[in-house]
């Protein structure tokens, strides 16, 4: 099974044995397939030079995503889309089960091994020495960031490979093409740094974490290590934001600086945090602050709550 884990049927098995079991040998056995999965590629380390091809497709998202909806709004918004993800892939688990030898096995792998080990982290951080997590979240980080390291082409890639794909289809225009590859590179790699941070989501193993981002410390590394703190926080902070200043100071790379914001503003929409941390995140970002919509009425109430109770003891004394 731990062989072909790829295979859905397995996948589910090694989740449910796993979670029982105190036999740690399966987990060294999946560790070390997800190790051996595409071994000759290098991960992603997201640097200028990786990401130049993103600046088109970036540019069409707006600077400034901060919502005017509640808080609820967002969340169930959220709640949604991860059902419709959910679906497709149960879905897609149905239709195709691949139990022969292919390459292509290697990305099924690593995905499926990988939300393994994100259930390890979550079921038994509490039985598992430090180093052995610490090797568990480096492995399901590289791992992840080999399958992202695939679709990261140069632009001389991409152009060889819109004029094939225009061969095939006359009618389509060549740079659309291009930037439709782009776009699938982009969308790739942003959901393969989902998969990783959403394996790793253990607050009671961030500090592990950290110290794995500040050994790695490539800019793949410190994108992972900011979204996990984000993960791990009721709310924004004053530590989060001297996280994002640094990174930002540290990084002078579009790519980053402006997934980082992203992120960043999209916690913002789903979470309450102090308007005055939000006022100087948003400082440091570059954009426009403004109270959601939904929550100026609450402020204004409370206000006059406070003004009139502040009335009444003014009353009170006089009498």
């Amino acid at each position: 099974m731990c062989e072909h884990s790829h295979v859905y049927s397995n996948f589910l098995t090694l989740l449910f044995i796993i979670h029982h079991t105190n036999d740690y040998s399966i987990i060294e056995d999946i560790l070390v397939r997800t190790m051996c999965a595409l071994d000759s590629v290098h991960p992603a380390k997201l640097t200028q030079d990786e990401t130049n091809n993103f600046k088109d497709i970036i540019d069409t998202i707006p600077t400034n995503i901060l919502s005017s909806k509640s808080v609820e709004e967002e969340r169930e918004k959220v709640r949604e889309n991860q059902d419709i993800n959910d679906t497709q892939v149960e879905i897609e688990h149905e239709q195709a089960e691949p139990e022969n030898e292919d390459p292509v096995n290697d990305i099924y792998r690593i995905l499926k091994n990988n939300k393994i080990m994100g259930q390890i982290l979550r079921n038994k951080y509490g039985s598992l020495e430090k180093l052995k997590i610490k090797e568990i979240v480096e492995i399901v980080a590289e791992s992840g960031l080999r399958l992202i390291k695939l679709l990261l082409v140069d632009e001389d890639w991409i152009t060889d490979e819109a004029h094939f794909l225009q061969k095939k289809y006359p009618n389509h225009d060549i740079e659309k093409i291009k930037k439709f590859i782009q776009f699938l590179s982009f969308l790739w790699t942003m959901a393969n740094i989902g998969q990783i941070v959403s394996s790793i989501n253990v607050p009671e193993i961030r500090n592990i974490v950290k110290e794995v981002v500040q050994q790695n410390s490539t800019p793949a590394f410190e994108l992972i290590g900011y979204f996990n703190h984000l993960d791990s926080v009721e709310k924004l902070t004053k530590g989060v934001k001297q996280e994002l200043e640094s990174l930002l100071k540290k990084h002078n790379n579009y790519f980053f600086q402006r997934v980082l914001s992203l992120e960043t503003q999209h916690y913002m929409n789903t979470h309450r945090s102090d308007s005055d941390i939000e006022q100087a995140v948003c400082s440091l970002l570059g954009i426009e602050y403004s109270y959601k919509l939904t929550d100026q009425p609450i402020k204004k109430i409370q206000n006059r709550k406070h003004k009139s109770k502040r009335k009444r003891n003014k009353k009170k004394n006089k009498s």
